[in-house]
């Protein structure tokens, strides 16, 4: 099973072919911004339920929330970096936060 965390509903039609091919599930998880840590609760009780042991970030955010479940959850943290782009005080911001997370993946 692989989590997808979304936002505005539509999930990458290239990501749902490639999960068919490996007959995985995909699970879609509705996330309202940044500011949305709602949604972790939910997370961390399914990757529970389900024994999860790889965590996939892609960003600050996601790095983040993997720091935070694999206190609840044996976890093994792998991420990828996009790169950064550090043109306003929000996006040093989540550059800088994102760093910081990367040391400990």
């Amino acid at each position: 099973m692989c989590l997808y965390e979304r936002s505005g509903g539509e999930i990458v039609s290239d990501l749902l072919t490639r999960a068919e091919a490996k007959q995985a599930t995909i699970l879609p998880v509705d996330d309202g911004g940044p500011l949305d840590w709602k949604i972790a609760g939910w997370l961390f009780k399914i990757c529970q339920e389900h024994q999860s042991v790889f965590w996939y970030g892609h960003d600050d955010k996601s790095n983040a929330l993997g720091l935070w479940g694999r206190r609840k959850v044996p976890l093994r943290l792998v991420t990828m970096v996009h790169g950064w782009v550090q043109k306003t005080w929000k996006t040093r911001f989540y550059c800088a936060f994102d760093k910081a997370s990367l040391l400990r993946y």
